[in-house]
């Protein structure tokens, strides 16, 4: 069973993971895109901060509800790649605030979003680091993309540049 203590653990690992991956956004990269349908590595980020919070916030409420989404998505408008970390911070501490409003039965009660049904913990256990994985993965790949070969496992991992040899 997971505790708030160790979600919180590891919510901070995979946020200081992602400090470091945006440590590596320069104005040169930042609109880089796999594709043009994608997001450019700097609507990434924009995504990352803003929707993480939101999404966790639907899920400790219990529904789906696409106003409240919108509106906690709107104060970020002016994202840009060097207020990453800044934001990243803040949202982790907004996560851990709307977390901590979880309190006895509600973390074991039953909640559907989209047509699943499961305990509140399990939607936000699974979906966090599903999220936060699934992001931190793409956000890797399009840095690598972007000509920043020297990145390797080790920075997606460990949240680190590999040691010289």
């Amino acid at each position: 069973m997971y505790s708030k203590k160790i979600l919180f653990e590891g919510i901070t690992r995979e946020f200081e993971i992602l400090k470091h991956l945006g440590s590596k956004v320069t104005k040169s990269n930042a609109t880089f895109r796999l594709s043009e349908w994608q997001r450019s590595i700097q609507e990434l980020e924009h995504y990352i901060i803003s929707s993480l919070p939101a999404q966790i916030q639907l899920m400790v409420a219990g529904q789906r509800d696409q106003a409240v989404y919108m509106n906690y998505t709107s104060q970020f408008d002016t994202f840009t790649y060097k207020k990453f970390s800044v934001q990243l911070n803040k949202s982790l501490r907004e996560i851990k605030k709307i977390i901590r409003t979880v309190k006895g039965k509600a973390w074991k009660e039953e909640i559907e979003i989209r047509g699943r049904k499961g305990t509140r913990a399990s939607f936000l256990i699974d979906y966090i680091f599903t999220f936060l994985w699934g992001y931190k993965m793409q956000l890797f790949l399009q840095l690598k993309a972007s000509w920043l070969i020297e990145l390797s496992t080790f920075n997606l991992r460990w949240g680190k540049d590999a040691p010289t040899k």
